[in-house]
């Protein structure tokens, strides 16, 4: 009798915890992009997502019109919505934070990532895509 209890309550809490991470995962998962960049996600499990991104800025000088570009990829950390992402090829010190919401991807640069004159990634990410990314570069 306690064996069947058990077995219930753990089949319960499987369930709950199926349905959890296919919420995150329909959130997180996708391409989202601005005028001046792209960002490619997928849930790997409930704490790490995949990565992908590319920024570009335009600068106007004297000289004429100049642009930065810049991609970056690795495995984020993700607890709730908000993740924190290194990028593998970035500055030790960059920083990148990914606040998920409904239809929008918030992302912040928090420190220094040398991306370039006038290249950062700092802005709202609309969603473009749910389907899986293709991913340029390899885990």
């Amino acid at each position: 009798m306690v064996w069947a209890v058990c077995l219930t309550a753990a089949s319960v809490v499987t369930i709950r915890a199926a349905n959890d991470a296919s919420v995150a995962a329909a959130r997180v998962n996708g391409t989202r992009a601005t005028p001046a960049g792209e960002f490619k996600v997928w849930a790997l499990d409930h704490h790490h997502l995949r990565v992908e991104f590319s920024v570009a800025a335009e600068h106007k000088g004297e000289a004429g019109p100049t642009a930065n570009a810049r991609d970056g990829h690795g495995i984020a950390t993700i607890q709730g919505y908000t993740a924190i992402f290194r990028s593998d090829d970035a500055d030790a010190d960059c920083r990148i934070t990914l606040k998920f919401k409904r239809h929008n991807l918030v992302v912040t640069q928090t420190s220094r990532c040398d991306f370039g004159k006038y290249a950062n990634v700092n802005g709202t990410y609309k969603k473009v895509s749910t389907s899986k990314p293709v991913f340029r570069f390899a885990l």
